[in-house]
């Protein structure tokens, strides 16, 4: 072996960590971007070349497609317990497990999803004459399979946002507590929140005082911050109610 083929071989073993650093970072930003790349790039390949055929961008997506559900049902499904974490002010504990199985679910339940749509609901389409059904058959694809491919992150979603309009009519907005729709009032409240509301000042400067107290010569600052972002919720809940009278 030449002095430059050893050269080049010790460069090439350098640069592998920057090439994996630099791979995983693609990795992750395809991750991010993936709804928006699976709801955009398709049709933006369509409407550029509407006559062409799409299939090996259709076996990418196919294949790239339980990877992405896999990551977003993990998102999705551990996001709320952070809020909640950080709006308690407690520091979030990771449940590994169910970040793992939500993953899994995601992955297979995605490849599932999508075998079925391709297998027995609509297989790729073969490339066409007509320019217009081409392009026609292809936008309907890709809408179908991007729909199958995070199809377990639409079901999550779905069954959140029925779950929170049925228990919304049943749930105090403020506190979050059950106390049935005969409870609350125009807005959504219980009774001791329309009250509290209600009793909040626009100036109160006892208040005030405390929290400059409790931040300063107590020097709890996350507590100061609780009462102020209270204060703040009682204020927009009181104007809220004064302005459905």
């Amino acid at each position: 072996m030449d002095a430059n083929s050893q050269i080049a071989n010790d460069l090439h073993l350098l640069t592998a960590p920057i090439r994996f650093l630099f791979r995983c970072l693609l990795a992750l930003l395809f991750l991010l971007l993936a709804p928006l790349l699976y709801a955009t790039i398709p049709f933006a390949c369509i409407a550029a070349d509407p006559n062409s055929d799409f299939s090996t961008l259709a076996l990418a997506y196919l294949a790239l497609g339980p990877f992405a559900s896999a990551f977003w049902l993990m998102m999705v499904g551990v996001l709320p317990d952070v809020y909640r974490a950080h709006k308690e002010g407690r520091i979030f504990e990771a449940n590994h497990v169910k970040g793992f199985g939500l993953m899994f679910i995601g992955f297979f339940g995605s490849l599932g999803a999508e075998a079925l749509f391709l297998f027995y609901l609509f297989p790729i389409p073969r490339e066409s004459s007509d320019i217009a059904v081409n392009a026609a058959q292809w936008r309907s694809w890709f809408g179908g399979m991007g729909i199958a491919a995070f199809l377990p992150v639409i079901l999550l979603l779905g069954r959140r946002l029925i779950k929170k309009v049925c228990a919304g009519r049943q749930t105090c907005r403020w506190c979050r507590e059950t106390v049935g729709a005969a409870n609350l009032d125009g807005v959504g409240l219980c009774s001791p929140c329309h009250d509290a509301a209600l009793e909040e000042k626009e100036i109160d400067e006892e208040q005030e005082a405390w929290i400059h107290k409790v931040k300063y010569e107590l020097h709890d600052k996350a507590w100061a911050s609780d009462l102020r972002r209270g204060r703040r919720e009682a204020l927009k809940w009181k104007r809220r109610v004064l302005s459905s009278r």
